[in-house]
């Protein structure tokens, strides 16, 4: 596909990611890359913007683009590469390697992320025995349908949480994000993009929604309450972390300046962590099976179908890192919220220790088990050591909280709310209503799918 400068302002806002590296000039180390995107997915190096995405530019000659065309010619095997000048940048494209490994004089790399990773002897032979098998995120589908089958409220959510500008038209947009092609005049979206922006995703993958439920006491018997969603990744992930924030006890703590702060008898952000890396590296040929977070009374268990990939164990999780589906979780490290780089399950049990909470445990079999140890907190008891205030938190501050909430992008109910300031929910509903006559935030899309935006502070 042609670039146009459009294409190039896209990329340079969605910034480096699995099929995108910048390099502000050239170097002959660009193999290290080429190498990679060879023997992953593909992708693309842009030659003369700098690693914040601004265009430096370079001076571009026949001479620069013979010593690329030489450079990958020279890896074992041989690299074909195509060249674009788009103004005063290189953008050198990889197509996905039919002869994988590849390698380079510095040795074998695969892309991971925004990164080309060295591969030891180990992995160099596990992406041998990998190259056998059909890649789930990158398949194309016939099946969906744009725009029909397209959720515009799911692609202007996660272009709000990625901070990319809204000017730019959505297939552009998508195309260069990697989840969709053009072919003959028609928009393909790939798995990854049906998952993320389809109107039903389940109507295409019908195992792919979050079961989350709560049990009465310790074991699997008798169930409490139970949802289950069914829409784009990202807002079956802020769903999950509602409900989360619903069933779990809070206590409140002032600090000096009396600003309050809601302390969750489980840390939130390992919560969130926990359940973003199941939706990113579950097994999705798995069928009649689900991703599940499990609520007792003395635990939480987030799990998914397909274990760990190979050749990772338990014992490497937090020093090595294997992504099952690259594209999904490419989407996913654009966003602020999710620890990139494979450094999750570390931040997970940094939240947990600073939180004085067991580090969780991890286990896979069939499917991959992550349990966090509840500290349930004496609620009665906390309320005592609340501050009077609380019980009626004045107008301005729940206003100033709610707008906080929804800047932040984070997926929030009237229920969650009130549970947080400590007030009725009836109060949090005439609030809502209130800052949106003041034409302060407004609701968009439908009741079950839609979500709050900020018009003005």
């Amino acid at each position: 596909m042609t670039m146009h400068k459009t294409d190039l302002e896209i990329i340079s806002q969605e910034g480096e990611g699995q099929i995108i590296e910048f390099k502000e000039a050239f170097t002959p180390l660009i193999v290290k890359e080429i190498v990679a995107f060879a023997n992953s997915t593909g992708g693309r190096v842009f030659i003369g913007i700098d690693d914040y995405g601004k265009v430096k530019g370079i001076k571009i000659t026949n001479s620069l683009k013979s010593q690329i065309t030489d450079i990958a010619r020279n890896c074992d095997p041989a690299i074909s590469v195509s060249m674009q000048a788009l103004e005063n940048v290189l953008v050198v494209k990889v197509e996905e390697g039919t002869n994988k490994p590849y390698q380079c004089k510095e040795g074998f790399f695969l892309r991971q992320g925004p990164n080309a990773q060295k591969l030891t002897r180990d992995q160099i032979l596990q992406l041998c025995i990998d190259e056998s098998k059909i890649r789930f995120d990158t398949q194309l589908s016939p099946k969906f349908k744009y725009p029909q089958d397209f959720d515009n409220n799911l692609f202007n959510q996660y272009i709000e949480a990625a901070k990319i500008d809204f000017s730019y038209k959505t297939e552009d947009v998508l195309i260069n994000l990697g989840v969709a092609q053009k072919k003959a005049s028609q928009l393909l979206l790939n798995n990854t993009g049906i998952l993320f922006f389809a109107k039903e995703p389940c109507k295409f993958f019908p195992s792919a929604y979050v079961d989350v439920v709560v049990f009465k006491g310790t074991e699997r018997v008798d169930v409490i309450d139970r949802k289950t969603f069914k829409n784009g990744l990202l807002e079956n992930l802020n769903r999950t972390r509602v409900y989360l924030q619903e069933h779990l006890n809070v206590k409140y703590k002032y600090r000096e300046d009396w600003k309050r702060e809601n302390i969750y008898e489980l840390p939130l952000d390992a919560l969130r962590e926990a359940v973003a890396n199941a939706l990113m590296h579950r097994d999705y040929f798995v069928t009649g099976a689900n991703i599940t977070v499990s609520i007792f009374d003395n635990r939480v268990e987030v799990s998914s179908p397909g274990g760990l990939p190979k050749p990772l164990t338990v014992k490497d999780l937090g020093k090595m890192s294997k992504r099952r589906n690259e594209v999904i979780a490419d989407l996913f490290s654009r966003l602020d919220f999710v620890e990139k780089l494979g450094t999750g399950i570390n931040k997970i049990k940094g939240w947990m220790k600073e939180a004085n909470l067991k580090t969780p445990k991890m286990e896979s079999t069939g499917f991959f088990f992550m349990t966090f140890y509840r500290d349930a907190y004496d609620v009665p008891k906390m309320s005592l050591n609340v501050p009077k205030m609380s019980l009626n938190v004045p107008k301005q501050e729940r206003f100033r909280y709610i707008i906080n909430k929804v800047k932040s992008i984070e997926m929030f109910t009237s229920l969650t709310l009130a549970k947080e300031l400590n007030v009725n929910e009836k109060t949090i509903d005439r609030d809502l209503e209130e800052l949106k006559r003041m034409k302060i935030i407004q609701y968009l899309g439908s009741k079950r799918k839609g979500y709050y935006k900020l018009i003005k502070t």
